[in-house]
C-alpha cells in the first residue's frame, strides 16, 4: 500500500490535527492528559454531530466568542471563518454543525471584556463509526490515504 499525502490546508491546521490525534491516542491508552481549564463547562460530542453552546448576554453587540484564544465573532460579525461554525444572533449561541475532531478545544463567551461562560469541548469518535470518523478527519485536514 502506498501512502500519499495531499496537503490542502495550512500547516497550522495540519499540526493541530496531528496533535489532537496523538492526544486522542494517548487518552485511549489510559494515559492521563488534560489541557482543559478547571473552571470550564465540559461538553462532549461525537464527530459528525451538531452542538450549540449557549451564552447569556444582555447585549450581543458588546459580546464576543473565542475558540482557543482566536476570535470567532465580535458581536454578530464573523472575525474568523470556519465553515461549520455559525452564530444564532437571537440567542447569541455558537452553533457547530457536523463537528470534526478539529473543533475540540475551549470556547469562551465574553461580554464587555468579562467572561460569561467558558466551554471545554471534547470531540470523540463513535466506536461503531471509526472508519467514517477517520475519513472525516482526513477530509477536514486535507490528508488522504490511497492504496
Amino acid at each position: 500500500m502506498n501512502l500519499h499525502w495531499i496537503k490542502k490546508n495550512t500547516l497550522k491546521s495540519d499540526l493541530i490535527a496531528v496533535f489532537l490525534m496523538a492526544l486522542a491516542l494517548f487518552n485511549s491508552t489510559n494515559g492521563v492528559a488534560s489541557l482543559t481549564p478547571a473552571n470550564c463547562t465540559k461538553k462532549t460530542t461525537f464527530v459528525g454531530e451538531h452542538i450549540e453552546l449557549e451564552c447569556n448576554v444582555t447585549s450581543r453587540y458588546s459580546s464576543l466568542w473565542k475558540w482557543n484564544d482566536e476570535r470567532l465573532f465580535a458581536g454578530t460579525t464573523r472575525t474568523t471563518y470556519y465553515q461549520n461554525i455559525d452564530i444564532d444572533e437571537d440567542k447569541y449561541s455558537l452553533k457547530l454543525n457536523s463537528v470534526s475532531i478539529l473543533n475540540d478545544g475551549t470556547y469562551l463567551c465574553l461580554e464587555n471584556g468579562e467572561k460569561r461562560i467558558e466551554y471545554c469541548l471534547e470531540v470523540i469518535f463513535k466506536q461503531t463509526r471509526s472508519i467514517e470518523g477517520i475519513a472525516l478527519l482526513a477530509s477536514t485536514t486535507g490528508t488522504f490515504f490511497t492504496p
